[in-house]
């Protein structure tokens, strides 16, 4: 099984479907994540288990500068990045 412990993601569409699926992974398997999406209410479930998460709709090009800022500066960087 593949280790990503101390690698920072940022994952996109990770409120629903294979985002979301993704995002457990990239979690059990030691990365640090943030998670994004536009589902207000399952960003919230994201927050309350630990991850960190910020809502962006990625066809706005403000919203993917302010969420690619907030990881860097949570996290330190991006040694990942997920687009769905």
């Amino acid at each position: 099984m593949v280790n990503l412990s101390g690698k920072r993601a940022l994952i996109t569409g990770a409120t629903s479907g294979i985002g979301a699926e993704i995002l457990k992974l990239f979690v059990n398997l030691g990365s640090q994540c943030v998670a994004s999406g536009t589902n207000e209410a399952k960003l919230l479930e994201i927050t309350n288990s630990g991850i960190l998460a910020k809502r962006c709709n990625i066809a706005k090009t403000g919203e993917i500068e302010e969420l690619v800022k907030f990881t860097e500066e949570s996290l330190g960087g991006i040694d990942i990045l997920v687009c769905l």
